[in-house]
């Protein structure tokens, strides 16, 4: 998708803006970052909160569905520019396609906004259709209260919808915190068709007004706490799961007797 060139007072504006993100990077650099594996990284991105009664759920990392998507290892770097196509030669035969990029972890929206911002300024973000961070929305609670919040798919990577032409790679190659291309082979291999169509697919969802993925935190036979109801202070195991209702099943007991409980999951804690 062609864009139309800037005007002066834009480019401007985006050369002030990638110096004092080069300043940023400097000063983090000279703290002791690495370029690549990132410092602290960005915030998540909050949605909506609301109070609930209940304590904080305890930090958990869970598991980026990675290999839904990307493939096993990173490649080298083109060690022979001349195998791509180049600003002035690039025409209507050369498709757009997506790749992946793999970036500083923490950082895949800093630097994603900051090649988007120097294609523009170069004029090469004719021959870029999409730069993509693919996230999900996530409902948690945290410091008692519920809140939406909108977590990477995919941390280190971002993904790049474009003709590929000299230029860009080196771009690309010249951005501090970027790193390789991800797939095999001297030269920058495209996502595949089916890769591309659940990349596809997790960016129609996200932008479908539906409600946002149930983070609980516990797990089937862990032993809880509940911590609100009519059952608050009581102590049980957790015998189902249910992530589309946001719901547990916790068998507690009662007068002596194993009686199973239907409770929100924000009203246990892990023990």
């Amino acid at each position: 998708m062609n864009r139309e060139i800037l005007p002066e007072d834009d480019r401007h504006e985006l050369r002030a803006e990638l110096a004092a993100e080069s300043l940023e990077a400097a000063d983090a650099d000279s703290i002791g970052g690495d370029p690549i594996a990132g410092g602290e990284g960005e915030p998540d991105e909050m949605v909506a909160d609301e109070s609930v009664p209940e304590e904080p759920a305890e930090a958990d990392d869970g598991g980026s569905p990675r290999s839904r998507i990307l493939p096993a290892e990173a490649a080298e770097s083109p060690r022979d520019s001349d195998q791509l196509p180049t600003a002035a030669t690039c025409d209507d035969n050369v498709p757009f396609d997506w790749y992946v990029i793999r970036v500083a972890s923490g950082r895949e929206g800093t630097l994603s906004s900051k090649v988007d911002k120097k294609l523009k300024l170069s004029g090469h973000d004719k021959f870029v259709r999409n730069v993509v961070v693919p996230k999900r929305k996530i409902s948690e609670v945290r410091d008692g209260k519920k809140r939406i919040r909108e977590e990477k798919l995919y941390p280190g990577y971002f993904f790049m919808e474009m003709q590929l032409v000299e230029e860009i790679w080196y771009l690309l190659r010249d951005t501090p915190g970027v790193g390789d291309f991800v797939g095999g082979g001297s030269k920058p291999i495209p996502m595949v068709a089916s890769e591309v169509k659940k990349l596809l697919d997790i960016i129609e969802e996200r932008e479908r007004d539906e409600p946002p993925e149930v983070k609980i935190e516990v797990d089937k036979n862990d032993t809880v706490k509940i911590t609100d109801g009519p059952f608050e202070n009581f102590e049980g195991v957790v015998e189902e799961v249910h992530p589309g209702k946001g719901q547990v099943r916790v068998m507690v007991t009662i007068f002596g007797r194993e009686t199973p409980v239907d409770l929100e999951y924000w009203q246990v804690e892990k023990v």
